[in-house]
C-alpha cells in the first residue's frame, strides 16, 4: 500500500471534495472514475469496473460485520428501488481505495516505450520541442528556466533532435 505526502493528500482531498456535491464527506462509489481522472490518473475502464468492485465488496462487508443479516437483506432489497441514494464512500476510505490502487513508478524500458511512440522514423531521436511539450505537460510546476536546464542536459543535436535512449538512462540515474 502506497503511503502520501501531505501535498498528495491535500491533491487527493481536493479532487475528492470537486465530486462531494452536498459536503457531507461523501461521494457515490460509481464517481470513483471520475474523481480518479479529475486528480490526473488514469485508469481503464477494467481498472474502474475493478476499484469500484472492490470498495462495493468493502461496504457490504462492513455491513454485515455491523448489522444482523436480517438487515443487510432488508438493506440489499431497498437498494434495488430507485428512490433509494447509491453506495457512497468517505474520504479515509478513498484515500486506502487510492493507495491500494496506486501503480508503481515507471521503470526505465517503460519509459523508453513511451518515447519511442513519438519517435515515428525509429531514429532514437525525439525532437526538442516535442521533449519540450512532453514533459510540460507531464512535470506541472516546471519554470521556463528549469525546464531549459532539463533540455541542456538532454544534449540537443544539430538537427533538433534529442537522443531518449541516453535521456531516459539520465533520468533513471538521478
Amino acid at each position: 500500500m502506497t503511503k502520501f505526502s501531505d501535498i498528495e493528500l491535500a491533491e487527493l482531498k481536493e479532487g475528492f471534495t470537486l465530486f462531494d456535491r452536498d459536503a457531507d464527506g461523501m461521494i457515490e462509489i460509481k464517481e470513483i472514475g471520475n474523481v480518479m481522472r479529475a486528480l490526473n490518473h488514469n485508469p481503464s475502464l477494467e481498472e474502474i469496473a475493478a476499484i469500484v468492485q472492490s470498495a462495493e465488496d468493502d461496504l457490504a462487508k462492513r455491513l454485515q460485520e455491523s448489522e444482523p443479516a436480517e438487515e443487510v437483506i432488508e438493506a440489499e432489497a431497498l437498494e434495488e428501488e430507485e428512490d433509494v441514494p447509491s453506495k457512497l464512500i468517505d474520504f479515509p476510505d478513498f484515500v486506502k481505495l487510492m493507495a491500494d490502487w496506486s501503480r508503481p513508478l515507471d521503470t526505465q524500458d517503460t519509459v523508453l516505450e513511451a518515447f519511442r511512440v513519438f519517435d515515428k522514423m525509429d531514429t532514437g531521436y525525439v525532437e526538442a520541442k516535442v521533449m519540450r511539450n512532453l514533459l510540460s505537460n507531464m512535470c506541472e510546476g516546471f519554470t521556463d528556466e528549469e525546464m531549459d536546464e532539463f533540455l541542456r542536459v538532454a544534449e540537443v543535436n544539430d538537427d533538433g533532435g534529442i537522443r531518449y535512449s541516453e535521456f531516459v538512462t539520465h533520468m533513471f540515474a538521478i
